[in-house]
């Protein structure tokens, strides 16, 4: 992994992203770029943003500033919490990658909306960190969400609001013998090679026509991961999952991220939805 890219606002939930995206960064030597998203000046923008993972987009919110004091006020102070964190971190700040391929911490700025910038700078990323959004409100976190997790193209680690004390230590990967779970299982390679325990947790009796779970630990065995298995005999991925992880000690859920309706691809599954809303551990997804 190379390029860990994170969308910064100076809020607190954003100091906690920023400093498990200069975590896993340490872990994997991988540069880390900040962006701040910013309206065109003058513009009254709308976005579009869901008020319910189970709800099509119909509501929006406003993406622009009172006034063009206000939007530079804002973006440097992202920058000045982009730059403090990335200090505090032992990352210098760059402009571009180092040729000797040295970790860096880069700052950029991109005018424009979420569901216009998302799908330009996601794939420029080998990861998205975004913002868990609080349950009331944090209707611009939820854009960001939806965005990166719809249009990025790249695997999206949604963190919680409030910092964690281990991030990628022990990864659980949710597994259903599914395109889309085996695809988060190579997007995730690179934090599972630094990782010091995998386990694939299992939900209910087997289904699918894709791989086993034991055969995907010989799969990792290949990479070099020593992975193990759970199982679970009964019970709905969505309350199951969560308690396996604190079973184990996982601080890390990685899973596919899926539609139910693929036509729109605006109506999540119910395991999907309610790991993004509701978990209370990181979850790294990869939507397809």
């Amino acid at each position: 992994m190379r390029v860990i890219q994170i969308p910064v606002a100076d809020r607190p939930e954003c100091v906690a992203a920023l400093g498990m995206a200069f975590s896993i960064a340490r872990q994997t030597g991988a540069d880390v770029k900040g962006i701040y998203v910013r309206a065109h000046r003058g513009m009254a923008v709308k976005v579009p943003v869901s008020t319910d993972w189970r709800q099509t987009w119909g509501e929006t919110v406003d993406w622009m500033y009172a006034s063009e004091k206000e939007m530079v006020e804002h973006c440097r102070s992202a920058a000045a919490l982009f730059e403090e964190i990335a200090t505090a971190n032992d990352y210098k700040l760059a402009h571009k990658p180092r040729k000797d391929l040295s970790p860096v911490a880069i700052w950029h700025e991109r005018v424009g909306t979420p569901d216009h910038i998302m799908p330009i700078i996601g794939p420029t990323a080998d990861m998205m960190i975004v913002s868990r959004p609080a349950k009331r409100g944090g209707q611009k976190a939820k854009v960001f969400l939806m965005q990166a997790l719809m249009h990025s193209h790249r695997p999206v680690l949604v963190v919680p609001q409030k910092p964690v004390k281990s991030i990628g230590r022990h990864i659980a990967i949710a597994w259903n013998r599914s395109g889309e779970a085996a695809r988060i299982v190579h997007g995730a390679l690179p934090l599972l090679k630094v990782a010091d325990k995998v386990t694939f947790v299992t939900v209910g009796p087997p289904s699918g026509a894709g791989p086993s779970a034991s055969e995907m630990v010989q799969f990792l065995r290949h990479h070099g991961v020593a992975a193990g298995k759970l199982s679970v005999a009964r019970g709905s991925a969505e309350e199951e999952l969560p308690k396996a992880c604190h079973t184990i000690g996982a601080d890390l859920l990685a899973m596919g991220a899926y539609s139910r309706n693929r036509v729109s691809e605006v109506l999540f599954g119910g395991v999907t939805r309610h790991m993004m809303s509701a978990a209370d551990i990181p979850v790294l997804m990869l939507h397809s």
